[in-house]
Order: C-alpha cells, then structure tokens, then sequence
C-alpha cells in the first residue's frame, strides 16, 4: 500500500529538497562518474540524463543548480539516490 501525503507534507518536503540543492554534492558527483568500469565523462553522463555537458560541468562546478527533475535523473544514472547527492 503506497505512503500518502498530505498536501501539507509534501509542500513541506520540496521545500526541504529546494533548500537542499544548494548542497549538490560535486565531489560525490565527480568520484561516482569515475568509478563507472568504462569512463563517464561529462558528455556521456549529460547525454544520458538530458542535458548538454556545459551543464553537467557548471552543476559540478556549482555555478549553477540542478531542478528536482534532473538531480533524480543525475541520481538515477549514477546509481544512488538523490539524499546522497545533496548530503553536505
């Protein structure tokens, strides 16, 4: 039986998970990207969530911050969840 929210709830939890983007973990991003058996570059890694690889690069960088939608996808394919990408 799936878990139910109140709307309530789940205001409050994007709020959380907003907040929490700010703290895009890079360094987690960067060391899963490299321990993929073949590499995982940043044109690979964009291509596979969406996104150009100026944008995996300024994500990594932090000039710029990932929307909820594309930190699930970058989680998705690296193989973690989102709580240990924004983790500080």
């Amino acid at each position: 039986m799936p878990l139910q929210c109140s709307v309530e709830d789940n205001s409050q939890m994007t709020k959380i998970m907003n907040d929490r983007l700010d703290f895009v973990n890079t360094r987690l991003m960067r060391g899963l990207r490299a321990m993929y058996d073949r590499p995982l570059n940043q044109g690979k890694l964009g291509a596979l969530v969406g996104l150009e690889q100026s944008e995996i690069s300024r994500i990594e960088r932090g000039k710029r911050k990932p929307t909820k939608e594309e930190l699930s996808r970058i989680a998705t394919v690296l193989g973690v969840n989102v709580e240990a990408l924004i983790s500080k």
